[in-house]
């Protein structure tokens, strides 16, 4: 079988990262078509002596923390350096390359170019082609989470200037580019030649539990709203800049929110959480842990889904969930981007203010009950992965000659 080596920066094992989703849906696309997609997760900090453990098609390597203040909001872009600077680790995952003997090199983030340059040199990646799979510009959504953080500026002008020399690189020489939308497929081809396809963020087919669905139906009876994010920067600032700025008067007093995934963990330890705990608490429940079958069913017995990101690049994939769920949504300007097909669709609420996500809010948690009509269920179920990945193996096909 063909072979397909992806290297990014998070495992495929138990994911519930957006980015993560897509590189398994990617994967998933990949085996239907015969391509054997071999994922290598290079993950920074997690622990403080080096190893290599595997799980499932992942190798994950883990590395000591640096020492660098708030190190972990530039975590994956160390990821490449470390690995090619660490003669042990690099070692064992050129060996498990060159026994893959793959077709192309798949780099889910430019910081894990010095992994593909470092083998282009050595003779590892020997007649394969690279893919580069965008899902953002990361040099302008690097810039602007750590000035939001208040990194100090000559630190985040390094910073930025590795991205986007890490960026121009994978761009230029790469063999075909995935986009995740058409916006930023249109940025990507300023900068290279390279044939582009475009691969929308997409969603599994939603499978709540009946069961777990009446039990939330039952806990919160009056209805409530859900969002779920990751503890991505954008996630965490997005919820407090439209849903506590001041307080939260505009929600009923009363548990009305349930915020699902690592975002809710993130948001509790939070500086403005910790300001507005009681009357967060008094409103908000957080679901940090869950699996698959446990956010649908929250998602089945809400009223609607939010989507509060106020800052941030590429597109969302907690938006394809929210039009897959069926349910009314409520977005920001900076959400629905890639999305813009939709914004005639019932029931799908767009606002570029603070104030104006508040007020949609409050008439969404008083709206008697929704339902789609049948041509509005086939036209959100175009989110599901299978439609938005349907022509990313024929494309890699073309590429590797297959």
């Amino acid at each position: 079988m063909v072979s397909v080596v992806g290297l990014g920066t998070y495992p495929l094992a138990g994911v519930f990262h957006g980015g993560a989703r897509r590189v398994r849906a990617i994967r998933t696309a990949y085996q239907r078509a015969a391509l054997n997609y071999i994922h290598f997760a290079a993950c920074l900090g997690l622990r403080r002596n080096n190893r290599v453990s595997h799980g499932g098609t992942d190798i994950v390597v883990k590395i000591g923390v640096p020492p660098i203040p708030n190190w972990q909001t530039v975590s994956d872009l160390l990821s490449g350096v470390a690995l090619v600077t660490d003669e042990s680790l690099y070692a064992r995952i050129r060996k498990a390359v060159t026994a893959a003997a793959p077709a192309a090199i798949q780099l889910e983030q430019p910081f894990m170019y010095p992994v593909w340059q470092r083998m282009q040199t050595d003779g590892a990646a020997s007649g394969a082609k690279l893919i580069y799979s965008a899902q953002n510009l990361e040099a302008a959504l690097r810039r602007e989470t750590l000035q939001r953080l208040g990194m100090h500026p000559s630190f985040v002008d390094h910073c930025v200037r590795w991205i986007e020399r890490l960026e121009s690189r994978c761009l230029k020489e790469a063999h075909l580019v995935i986009s995740v939308s058409p916006m930023l497929a249109k940025q990507c081809a300023a900068i290279t030649s390279t044939p582009i396809i475009v691969v929308a963020n997409g969603v599994d087919e939603p499978r709540p539990c009946h069961r777990r669905t009446d039990s939330w139906r039952r806990r919160i009876p009056e209805g409530f709203a859900v969002t779920v994010g990751s503890d991505h920067a954008p996630n965490v600032h997005g919820f407090f800049e439209t849903m506590v700025d001041g307080g939260m008067p505009y929600v009923p007093p009363r548990l009305s929110i349930v915020v699902c995934g690592r975002m809710a963990a993130a948001l509790r330890q939070h500086s403005i959480y910790q300001q507005h705990r009681q009357t967060i608490e008094s409103r908000v429940v957080l679901v940090p842990d869950l699996d698959d079958v446990e956010l649908a069913s929250i998602v089945e017995a809400s009223r609607f889904v939010f989507v509060p990101i106020t800052y941030g690049g590429g597109t969302n994939l907690k938006t394809a969930e929210a039009i897959a769920s069926m349910k009314p949504v409520l977005a920001t300007s900076q959400g629905v981007r890639g999305y813009e097909a939709f914004f005639d669709l019932r029931g799908f609420h767009v606002e570029s203010t603070a104030q104006g996500f508040r007020r949609t809010f409050s008439a969404l948690m008083q709206d008697p009950a929704f339902s789609r009509t049948p041509e509005e269920r086939e036209r959100c179920r175009t989110q599901l992965w299978q439609h938005t990945t349907r022509d990313l193996a024929p494309a890699v096909a073309d590429v590797i000659g297959r």
